[in-house]
């Protein structure tokens, strides 16, 4: 459901291009309607949360299919229906409204003219949807933070390659404790919320969101090539999803660079950076990918 901007095809604008109201700037359908709508298409973040959560709550294995396949498809309806809601309005009033209410208080209402159709009171509706997404929003953070904290555990971790009593230990205990991971996971978060980072780094959170989809995929790849299984239902969709997201960080690096060198760090830095590591960070699994099947080849 979660969008990191609307976008808008006007008569006026030349062919493949749309207009995002958050940054304010025309930029091309794609890669950048793709990344918008992040989490119902295909989503990096429900990977982390299936493997790390969702996993472990299902009773047996048939169930997984229903949960994962009907959930990413509830989200996607979700996703069309925020679309919807704010899509009626005219550019001006979209970019008007999300100044003056933000996007939370503008799907409400949005959700609400809806179900004013139906009977329900306009204020009835709005005070309802606020409701129901503020606490979406609550059990979204909770989950990021439970994903933060096993992610940094795992990283300090010692490679295992069985189960045996005698593995190797955590060479620092207090990295891999899950109270101190925690606490650490929550003073990022503060230092992002409260120090402007957050903003900051937001325009790159579909792209990142999608590429950590497509590595997702490629690991279901590599997998299935080693033991010999159909790989093309993970490959076709991986190879879509890495040049899609690839050509979004591209994009958001060339955009951000040209705003560095014309103003401040502080302008287009942080962006330009981000944007340009995470590539880095996917051509590097990529090699290291290939690296991997030809020593399983010899």
């Amino acid at each position: 459901m979660t969008t990191a901007g609307l976008v808008f095809q006007q008569p006026w604008q030349r062919h493949g291009d749309a207009f995002n109201p958050i940054s304010g700037a025309r930029e091309p359908l794609l890669p950048l309607l793709f990344v918008t709508v992040a989490c119902g298409a295909c989503s990096g973040f429900h990977a982390l949360v299936a493997s790390g959560t969702t996993s472990k709550q299902l009773d047996r294995e048939s169930h997984i299919r229903p949960v994962a396949y009907g959930g990413m498809w509830v989200e996607g309806l979700l996703a069309l229906v925020a679309l919807v809601a704010a899509a009626w309005m005219t550019q001006a009033d979209f970019s008007a409204a999300l100044k003056e209410h933000g996007p939370v208080m503008l799907f409400a209402k949005g959700i609400a003219g809806f179900a004013a159709r139906f009977g329900m009171p306009l204020k009835t509706g709005e005070m309802f949807i606020s409701l129901a997404l503020a606490a979406f929003l609550m059990t979204t953070l909770d989950t990021a933070t439970r994903l933060a904290r096993f992610t940094w555990q795992e990283l300090f971790l010692p490679r295992r390659t069985d189960l045996d009593a005698d593995a190797p230990q955590p060479k620092c205990r207090a990295l891999t404790n899950r109270y101190s991971a925690t606490l650490l996971a929550c003073l990022a978060a503060g230092w992002l919320l409260l120090g402007g980072g957050s903003k900051s780094f937001w325009p790159v959170f579909a792209s990142s969101n999608q590429l950590l989809a497509a590595l997702t995929l490629l690991g279901a790849s590599l997998w299935l090539l080693r033991h010999k299984r159909g790989v093309w239902i993970a490959l076709l969709p991986m190879c879509v999803m890495l040049l899609t997201s690839c050509g979004a960080l591209i994009s958001i690096f060339t955009r951000n660079l040209r705003v560095w060198q014309e103003g401040s760090f502080a302008t287009g830095g942080v962006m330009t950076l981000a944007s340009g590591a995470l590539f880095l960070l996917a051509v590097a699994l990529l090699v290291f990918s290939v690296a991997s099947l030809r020593r399983g080849e010899r």
